[in-house]
């Protein structure tokens, strides 16, 4: 679980300094305010539940860090898909290209299966 929990910071680390973790979208509106909410509960309760925020964040960063490689691997597996399928006669491409993307689709749903949210799951984050 260590490992994990060290492979993951570093891809956050990496993606926060390449610009792809919080892309200028609108987007993750929804979730960015969901985490500035949760960052004022000690004005609007009086109190802070420290357990509960800390848990939220855990699992926000979690979801965002899977999906962001869930990204990258798609990304990834497309342009390899590409430069293998063109090499083939142009009757077979079509059919190479249909074969490889549910092959990727099938591999990301092994590795990532439920996406961000039942990825940390698994993980116990969420």
């Amino acid at each position: 679980m260590q490992v994990v929990f060290h492979v993951v910071l570093l891809l956050l680390c990496s993606d926060i300094l390449h610009g792809e973790f919080f892309p200028q979208t609108t987007q993750p509106q929804y979730e960015t305010g969901m985490l500035q909410e949760s960052y004022y509960v000690e004005m609007t309760h009086k109190k802070s539940n420290h357990t509960e925020d800390s848990q939220f964040l855990k699992c926000f960063i979690c979801k965002k860090v899977v999906n962001s490689i869930i990204k990258r691997l798609k990304r990834r597996i497309q342009k390899k898909t590409d430069e293998f399928c063109f090499g083939f006669v142009p009757q077979f491409q079509s059919t190479c290209l249909s074969r490889c993307k549910k092959f990727g689709g099938y591999l990301i749903k092994e590795i990532f299966p439920g996406g961000g949210k039942g990825t940390c799951q698994l993980m116990a984050i969420c």
